[in-house]
């Protein structure tokens, strides 16, 4: 079995922190059986249903059609280092760039969360 891409390995993550499964998510995003066509059939989300995803889950266009693109050339998402200037200065923009109150604080919840899992996955590391 291959690997999965990286645009459904964020999906699977964010739908497991939000406990959103696929039917879900479909009724979230106003679409019908596409997140399930995306995880078994290879499909891509539509540009409006990008736009809904990135609404959703407090993250830009840009972001998730990178994943895709990425997907799409065989490059892992992982490749940029996660403590690297340039990655937390992108993130501080996109945070910056969210409308809205709640979509901030969300979005600032999962930066936060990340870079803890970051810091404890390194430490463990040194140990």
């Amino acid at each position: 079995m291959a690997s999965q891409s990286p645009f459904l390995k964020w999906l699977t993550r964010v739908m497991k922190d939000e406990g959103l499964n696929q039917t879900d998510l479909d009724k979230k995003l106003k679409t019908r059986g596409a997140v399930n066509h995306w995880f078994k059939r290879g499909d891509r989300p539509h540009r409006q249903t990008i736009k809904r995803l990135a609404t959703l889950f407090g993250v830009t266009e840009g972001y998730i059609a990178n994943l895709i693109t990425e997907e799409r050339h065989g490059r892992d998402s992982g490749a940029m280092d996660p403590s690297s200037d340039e990655c937390l200065r992108g993130i501080a923009e996109d945070l910056g760039r969210l409308q809205g109150k709640e979509l901030k604080r969300r979005a600032a919840r999962a930066f936060k969360k990340y870079v803890n899992k970051t810091i404890n996955d390194l430490e463990k590391e040194m140990d």
